[in-house]
């Protein structure tokens, strides 16, 4: 009985632990240019360590699945899934590892063995973020103004 409830209790803290948020390519596009500072990060692995760009940044405004805006504020084990237009492919990546240069996403699949992966900005049919233990605030009304206003220039 006691092994039950811990695995249903393990269950239901793993289940409601995990968080997907939602961003527009246009609102991804625009924070990463704003804000992405691209410096090499310095990774400990199983094998030693092991360098890798970063975007640097320590948070992006997103919808969750309620669609309230929130300022995800991402960790290394946040990753991107973009799903193309055209081939219906999906862009996997650590979101750290993202970068935005010449109309292109780049990303790291695995930060140990590399797996560069790239999409052109206007085959992105859909961006989600995936936090394991979300850290997150929601956006009060005239953070949200200024959110939209931005995208509407």
């Amino acid at each position: 009985m006691k092994k039950s409830i811990l695995l249903l209790l393990t269950f239901t803290f793993l289940i409601t632990s995990c968080g997907t948020y939602t961003i527009t390519q246009k609102g991804l596009i625009t924070q990463l240019q704003e804000n992405q500072n691209v410096d090499e990060i310095l990774h400990w692995t199983p094998i030693g360590y092991t360098k890798y760009p970063s975007n640097r940044l320590d948070k992006i405004v997103c919808q969750n699945s309620k669609g309230e805006y929130v300022y995800l504020y991402p960790d290394q084990n946040t990753t991107v899934n973009i799903k193309s237009k055209s081939s219906k492919k999906e862009f996997k990546a650590y979101f750290d590892t993202v970068i935005f240069k010449d109309g292109k996403l780049y990303g790291l699949r695995s930060r140990i063995v590399g797996g560069l992966q790239e999409i052109n900005v206007d085959d992105i049919a859909s961006i989600e973020f995936h936090a394991e233990m979300p850290k997150t605030k929601k956006l009060n009304e005239d953070e949200i103004q200024d959110i939209q206003n931005k995208l509407n220039q």
